[in-house]
C-alpha cells in the first residue's frame, strides 16, 4: 500500500510538470493549468496522508509485537524453577550492593513488579523501579 502511495505521488507530480509545460507552450490556458495543478496536488496531499496513516499503524503494530514478545518473556519465567544466569539476563537490569550491605535489584521492564492478573497492562518502557533487600544477596 506505501508503495501504490508512492507510485501515486510521482505519477501526479509528473503530471503536474506536463501540464506546466503545456501552459507554458499555450497548449492549455492559466485556469485549465490551475485546475490540473489544484487536483494533481490534492492526490499528492492524500496519498501522502495515507502513507502517513500506514506508517503510524505499521508503529502501532511494531509496538504491540514488542509487548506480545515482553509477555511472552514473563510468561516464560513465571514459574521458574532454577534460578540461572539466563534467567537473570532477561528480567534483571543491574543488581547494586551497598556498602551498608543493602541490595537494589532494578528490574529491565516495570510490568514484572505488577501483579500477575495485569498482564494486559504490560508497557515496554525500561523500568525506574528497584527493590532493596536489606541484608540479602541476590
Amino acid at each position: 500500500m506505501i508503495e501504490r502511495n508512492k507510485q501515486t505521488i510521482q505519477e501526479n507530480s509528473d503530471y503536474l510538470v506536463k501540464s506546466f509545460l503545456h501552459f507554458d507552450s499555450g497548449v492549455i490556458s492559466e485556469s485549465e493549468y490551475q485546475m490540473f495543478k489544484k487536483s494533481f496536488n490534492i492526490q499528492i496531499e492524500i496519498a501522502e496522508g495515507n502513507i502517513a496513516a500506514l506508517r503510524n499503524e505499521l508503529s502501532r503494530l511494531e509496538d504491540d509485537t514488542t509487548a506480545k514478545r515482553l509477555i511472552e518473556r514473563f510468561l516464560e519465567h513465571g514459574n521458574i524453577e532454577e534460578l540461572n544466569r539466563r534467567v537473570i539476563a532477561g528480567l534483571v537490569k543491574s543488581v547494586v550492593v551497598n556498602s551498608n550491605k543493602d541490595v537494589s535489584v532494578n528490574f529491565r521492564y516495570a510490568s514484572f513488579d505488577l501483579p500477575y492478573d495485569t498482564l494486559s497492562t504490560f508497557s515496554n518502557e525500561p523500568s525506574t523501579q528497584s527493590h532493596t533487600t536489606k541484608g540479602m544477596v541476590v
